[in-house]
């Protein structure tokens, strides 16, 4: 048997009265009722969450418990006969988090005498062991964000640099980010980062974690970014957010452009809406977000798409010229004439973002809910792109034309069952369906200018590290259909209160990845590579003007494929003679991979008055799926000949994990945690082993 299906049996054998968690998406209210007089435990009186399903009774102890609480404001009310009514406003429960209510009742001397109590937030947190953050959707719509990448850079312990978001100093691959419960991370991608866009107004609550974690998160090694995501509100309804700006400064020196202020030209318009199909029944949630946006970075016109091809051939005909390099530096000065542009100014790049995300929420008794999901974005971006703020886009502020559109889409489906059988115990059963599929591409139809003045992709372009000259984007490598990464997750977890001062938490959870590699390999024919330039014999630029040249070889390329040409070698129909498609392994990649991973874990979060202890033991798996090569060292012919493969060998992580918390002083607490972690980068291992084969 397979050594991953063995220790897949085993972890599920071990953890079938357990199940797995991947990530908390509900906190817990704890508390006692006592009489105020006396002291005494009241036994038996009723604790209900308003507006939900959720409550408890009180223990001989007068001890209760309510736990799988959706992160938010709550009113909580406590009912006992001969008791004054006990409602408390505003009680705040976060995700994986315990809130504390101590509380006293009066006896009642008139029938119905309620009394109102304002729930107050403790100075200090005592039930976590790690380093954390938690903003709310109240806290998130007042600050100054549009982004969920700007409000996870706020938090302590993250920062932005590059584009990227790195914690406490790690990677920003090192990063796992989690949706309900359901990982999302894009571990194909060396940057990190997440499969599913989600927008700001579909988030209830937003924990960032940068400190060490519990076992139930893994393929984390610096930080965890855990989501969840509003629930379906009992009543109708909805909200319109409009803004439209620009970036406005009068350091044009600095910023080019930067003062032609636009007030439109940042649009964006954000909706949702909720409610009820079916009372206390079906719910639904639609969230939608059209942005059009322009790059602070402008450009100016200097330089059109043709003038890379006239400078090009000024180049070859003044060596040929014996024209002196300006100041004896080695380089040709290029006459002002070449800069044929009109000046006109404008942004570097343009963004269309158009995203639509649902939820639908079905109780089908009190005790089971089914909730799906939904989540698609599009992203269209033309020009030059900078996402790790490299300063890549500024080779093109003086020839910004035709430089190619990159299209991003991300589709995914959530499906969870939940089952609460018991006060004290419930379980999820979840699965999900990711995609991610980009294309970048200036002309799909590969269309070649053959000619200057020829509509299609210039195969001739000058310019130097620092500015482009004139030029188009090369030729189109994706295929339709091709290029994609897709994600299968299935899980499952439960979470058992065994007693007021044990929570169990433990289960396993299934990956299957599917990553198409595809990029069409193009290379020079021989003819065009030899011929591109016509022999001195043929057009001697010594013995011309620079227009004369200019002139001859317009005429020379416009006649080149009837003469040079050889349409029988494959690809020349398609590329005039020119370029050809080619499988050398050097310039094309054709494969898929399609590794597997799987986790399982136990865990207790020991709670003993003000003492908190998080105990756990994680198992992490990884097949790969494929084969390596057996001698890196070979010649590059038999690198991936099938004596040199070998089997890819199957990596398990064992990590244990401890936490533990406790106060110092009214204002003060102690945190401390130990623990192994690993941030499995095996896929892009395995990726690069196959495009070497």
């Amino acid at each position: 048997m397979h050594v991953f299906n063995r220790i897949g049996i085993f972890a599920l054998l071990a953890l079938l009265n357990a199940g797995i968690l991947n990530a908390g998406t509900t906190g817990k209210i704890v508390g006692s009722i006592k009489d105020k007089a006396n002291g005494e435990p009241l036994i038996g009186a009723n604790v209900v969450i308003e507006n939900t399903n959720l409550g408890s009774a009180t223990d001989i102890d007068g001890y209760f418990s309510i736990f799988n609480i959706p992160p938010g404001l709550y009113r909580m009310t406590v009912y006992y006969v001969g008791y004054k009514t006990v409602t408390i406003e505003n009680v705040r429960v976060n995700v994986d988090r315990t809130t504390t209510q101590e509380l006293t009742m009066d006896p009642a001397t008139v029938e119905g005498e309620v009394v109102i109590i304002e729930a107050e937030r403790p100075a200090i947190e005592l039930d976590k062991t790690h380093s954390s953050s938690v903003v709310n959707a109240e806290t998130m719509e007042l600050m100054p964000v549009t982004e969920l990448e700007e409000v996870i850079e706020l938090q302590g312990g993250v920062v932005s640099s590059g584009g990227q978001l790195h914690f406490r100093g790690g990677r920003a691959r090192e990063v796992t980010y989690i949706i309900d419960g359901i990982p999302v991370t894009n571990s194909f991608d060396q940057n990190g980062g997440s499969l599913v866009e989600v927008d700001n107004n579909m988030i209830a609550e937003l924990e960032v974690i940068s400190g060490t974690f519990n076992a139930e998160y893994g393929a984390a090694q610096s930080g965890v970014v855990n989501i969840v995501t509003k629930k379906p509100a009992s009543k109708y309804s909805g909200t319109l957010e409009v803004y439209a700006g620009d970036w406005l400064s009068s350091r044009d020196d600095v910023f080019l452009g930067v003062s032609n202020f636009d007030p439109g030209a940042d649009r964006n318009l954000e909706f949702s809406f909720t409610g009820p199909i079916i009372s206390n029944k079906l719910g639904f949630l639609i969230s939608g977000r059209l942005r059009q946006s322009e790059s602070l970075d402008w450009f100016e016109r200097r330089f059109n798409t043709l003038d890379g091809w006239r400078i090009a051939a000024y180049q070859r005909w003044a060596q040929q010229q014996n024209i002196s390099t300006g100041e004896n530096t080695g380089f040709i000065e290029i006459p002002d004439s070449f800069a044929t542009g009109n000046l006109e100014q404008g942004p570097l790049n343009t963004t269309d973002y158009t995203s639509l995300q649902a939820k639908l929420t079905w109780s089908v008794t009190s005790k089971m809910t089914v909730f799906l999901q939904t989540f698609g974005s599009l992203k269209k971006t033309k020009g030059p792109i900078d996402s790790l703020n490299t300063g890549l886009d500024q080779v093109f502020r003086f020839a910004p034309d035709d430089f190619g559109t990159l299209d991003e889409l991300k589709y995914s489906q959530f499906v969870r069952f939940q089952h609460f059988p018991s006060e004290n115990f419930y379980y999820n059963l979840a699965f999900s369906y990711q995609r991610e599929d980009n294309d970048f591409y200036y002309r799909k139809d590969n269309k070649i200018a053959m000619f200057p003045g020829d509509d299609g992709i210039q195969l001739f372009g000058a310019g130097s590290a620092r500015f482009s000259l004139g030029g188009t984007a090369g030729l189109y490598t994706g295929a339709p259909g091709r290029g994609y990464i897709d994600q299968y997750l299935a899980q499952a977890d439960l979470n058992w209160q065994i007693n007021k001062h044990n929570l169990i938490k433990a289960g396993f959870s299934f990956k299957q990845n599917k990553a198409d590699i595809f990029a069409r390999g193009f290379r020079i024919t021989p003819e065009w590579l030899t011929r591109q330039w016509p022999l001195l014999s043929d057009i001697n630029p010594a013995e011309l003007t620079y227009d004369q040249y200019w002139n001859a070889l317009t005429e020379y390329w416009k006649n080149w494929n009837s003469t040079y040409g050889n349409p029988s070698t494959n690809g020349f129909d398609q590329f005039g003679g020119r370029i050809e498609v080619t499988d050398a392994p050097a310039f094309q990649r054709d494969f898929q991979v399609e590794p597997r991973e799987g986790s399982a874990y136990l865990q207790d979060k020991l709670e003993l008055g003000d003492i908190i202890l998080n105990a756990g033991l994680r198992l992490d798996v990884f097949d790969p799926n494929d084969v390596v090569p057996i001698n890196f060292k070979t010649e590059s012919f038999n690198l991936g000949a099938p004596a040199n493969l070998q089997k890819a060998k199957v990596k398990t992580q064992v990590s244990p994990r401890f936490g533990i918390s406790f106060p110092i002083s009214t204002n003060g607490a102690f945190h401390g945690s130990y623990g192994h972690f690993s941030r499995c980068r095996h896929t892009s291992e395995c990726l690069m082993s196959r495009s070497m084969c």
